[in-house]
């Protein structure tokens, strides 16, 4: 098992005494993961890099898993529902080899809970394990909400695409790239969790 791996299942008190527990997805729990994807809009399918609709994108979940290279944990509320998903893309050469991609996702019917800062601490562990010290997020002009919480946690803007996305009414949007170190994460994820009550449990 690997390190950061041993440190699941954990639970997670957010806003609102919003009860969360985080794990990584397990191979059979691919079908309940594929349940939360359907449920989100095209402005938020926008930001994952692969196309869930595909039909066979359970196997390149599946792929994933198995080659352990993708980090991936998913928030549960609950036992059968996941709310929240998070996704460590690394670097694909050994130029970008201490990058990572960061994709957050969060059901719509549980945003403004603190699900997506809770799963964002997430990234600290893994991209260590990575041997990760940049990690980028790729977002649209149309996500707002994930800008906003990106910028709050300390991001910053260090590219911007015109026209590099094209939504599914055919429209042109501005794709924007964000940038943070992982050590000025790590301390960040600090104050950001404040308002979250945190107990880590090993099975």
């Amino acid at each position: 098992m690997h390190t950061a791996t041993k440190q699941y299942p954990k639970w997670v008190q957010c806003r609102g005494d919003f009860a969360i527990e985080i794990r990584p997805l397990r191979a059979d729990q691919i079908g309940k993961h594929m349940e939360f994807l359907h449920a989100l809009d095209e402005q938020d399918l926008a930001k994952l890099p692969c196309d869930v609709k595909d039909v066979d994108y359970p196997s390149t979940l599946r792929d994933q898993m198995k080659a352990n290279q993708v980090k991936r944990v998913v928030a549960w509320y609950g036992l059968n529902e996941i709310v929240g998903s998070l996704v460590l893309y690394p670097g694909t050469n050994r130029w970008t080899a201490h990058t990572a991609n960061v994709v957050v996702a969060t059901h719509p019917d549980y945003r403004r809970f603190g699900v997506a800062t809770a799963l964002c601490d997430e990234i600290v562990p893994f991209a260590k394990e990575m041997g990760v010290s940049h990690i980028y997020a790729h977002l649209s002009d149309f996500h707002r909400e994930g800008t906003a919480m990106l910028k709050k946690i300390g991001f910053r803007k260090e590219a911007t695409l015109p026209e590099h996305v094209r939504d599914a009414n055919g429209e042109y949007h501005t794709l924007y790239i964000y940038g943070m170190k992982l050590k000025a994460l790590q301390e960040a994820m600090v104050l950001q969790m404040a308002g979250h009550v945190r107990l880590d449990h090993r099975v």
